[in-house]
C-alpha cells in the first residue's frame, strides 16, 4: 500500500525506528543546562590552589581570601547562571553544582591536583635565657694534654675566654 510518496510499511518502520530511540534510556546525555552536585574530598589547603600562585614572586604579598568558586575559576572552571561551590574546612569537602561539562573539568582538576606534593617545613625553637651554663663546657685538647688531637692553626678554634687555642708542638 501506498500513502503519497511512501509505503505504509516503510513509514511504519520509521515510526517504529523513531520509538524504540526515544524509549531508549539516555546513557550519559544530560541537557546542556541541566546542573548536577558532587562532593569531593580535596586537600585542607585547597583554598591556596591556584594556577598562577607557582608564578608569584616571593616578596609579592599573598593574596586575600577567596572563596571556593573563585578558587575554580582561577583554574579553568566556569559557573554559569544556577552554579556554585562551597569549600568546607572542617571535614575538607569542596561541594560543587554545575553542568556535567563543567564538573568533568572539576574532578580534572581535584585528580591533577591530588597527585602534587606540597612540602611544608615546620620549626619550633625556643630561646632561653639563663646566667649558669645550660651545658658543661667541652674540654678542648691544649698542649698540656696528652695524646691531644692536633689543632688546626686555620680552624680559628678559641676557648671560653675567646682565646685563640694554637696548634700542639
Amino acid at each position: 500500500m501506498k500513502h503519497g510518496k511512501h509505503s505504509i510499511a516503510a513509514l511504519l518502520c520509521a515510526a517504529l525506528a523513531l520509538a524504540a530511540t526515544a524509549t531508549a534510556p539516555a546513557a550519559d546525555y544530560a541537557p546542556p543546562g541541566e546542573l548536577f552536585t558532587n562532593v569531593y574530598v580535596v586537600p585542607p589547603n585547597f583554598l591556596h590552589w591556584n594556577s598562577a600562585e607557582k608564578e608569584k614572586e616571593p616578596d609579592q604579598e599573598k593574596p586575600a581570601h577567596r572563596s571556593a568558586k573563585e578558587v575554580l575559576e582561577s583554574l579553568g572552571i566556569s559557573f554559569p547562571d544556577g552554579s556554585s561551590a562551597v569549600f568546607n574546612p572542617q571535614t575538607s569537602q569542596l561541594i560543587v553544582r554545575n553542568t556535567q561539562a563543567q564538573m568533568e573539568l572539576v574532578e580534572a582538576v581535584v585528580e591533577a591536583k591530588r597527585d602534587e606534593v606540597e612540602t611544608f617545613i615546620h620549626l619550633n625553637y625556643r630561646i632561653v635565657e639563663t646566667r649558669a651554663p645550660l651545658f658543661p663546657e667541652p674540654e678542648l685538647p691544649t698542649k698540656d694534654a696528652p695524646n691531644a688531637e692536633p689543632i688546626d692553626p686555620d680552624s680559628g678554634a678559641t676557648n671560653a675566654s675567646g682565646e685563640r687555642l694554637a696548634s700542639p708542638g
